[in-house]
């Protein structure tokens, strides 16, 4: 049989700025991974290892952290989740490290109705 027609394409793309990143470290990523205990105080982006450098407790001197993309994922998908950005689970994910911040790329299609459920103008 013919694949079912698409319904819906979601296709959303979320850039964390480093100041950002250090926020989501702090709240979602030590559960994932050994950190140093101290604040978190800066991320260097670093494009060409795919990862992020982050630094810990005053001036950095604390110590630092490189995380690549695996773990960056799971942190941000964390932190989207404890923040209420939306961040459907069955939406394919991509990661890249940039200039400008690590981007998350997320993609859903949709080839059935998805549930409608009525919401008064208070909740939007």
């Amino acid at each position: 049989g013919a694949a079912p027609p698409v319904l819906l394409r979601d296709h959303r793309i979320l850039t964390f700025s480093p100041a950002l990143l250090c926020a989501a470290l702090h709240h979602a990523g030590r559960g994932q991974m050994r950190l140093p205990p101290e604040e978190v105080t800066a991320a260097e982006l670093l494009p060409e290892e795919q990862s992020v450098r982050f630094r810990f407790g005053p001036q950095g001197r604390a110590g630092e952290a490189v995380v690549t993309a695996p773990g960056l994922g799971a942190t941000l998908i964390a932190y989207c989740i404890g923040t209420g950005i939306p961040m459907p689970a069955q939406a394919a994910k991509s990661l890249k490290v940039t200039d400008l911040g690590v981007v998350l790329e997320l993609r859903l299609v949709l080839t059935s109705p998805p549930f409608f459920r009525p919401r008064n103008a208070a909740e939007w």
